[in-house]
């Protein structure tokens, strides 16, 4: 698996875990997509710091990219948690 791909998929992985908390403690659904995308990111970021050693010069962009990625993430996994919400306050 090449750096990048492995990058990747901690990115996933982060942003599904850091999601899935967020959705479970804030109702509202935007909110969440937009807090869990932020700490996503600010948890990816610390763990490339420990991975390299430094802070990668171009981690604006990387927040950028990442960012627009840990939020559709984030999208998908609140939205169980929407239909869930939504079912149990009878707005089927």
């Amino acid at each position: 698996m090449s750096e990048s791909t492995q990058g990747i998929v901690v990115l996933i992985f982060t942003s599904v875990v850091v999601s899935f908390f967020v959705h479970a403690l804030v109702r509202s659904f935007v909110a969440a997509c937009f807090i869990s995308a932020a700490i996503a990111l600010v948890v990816f970021q610390f763990f490339a710091y420990l991975h390299i050693g430094y802070l990668d010069p171009f981690f604006v962009i990387a927040l950028f990219t990442g960012g627009v990625a840990a939020y559709i993430v984030a999208l998908f996994v609140g939205l169980p948690f929407l239909l869930y919400r939504r079912k149990q306050n009878g707005k089927t």
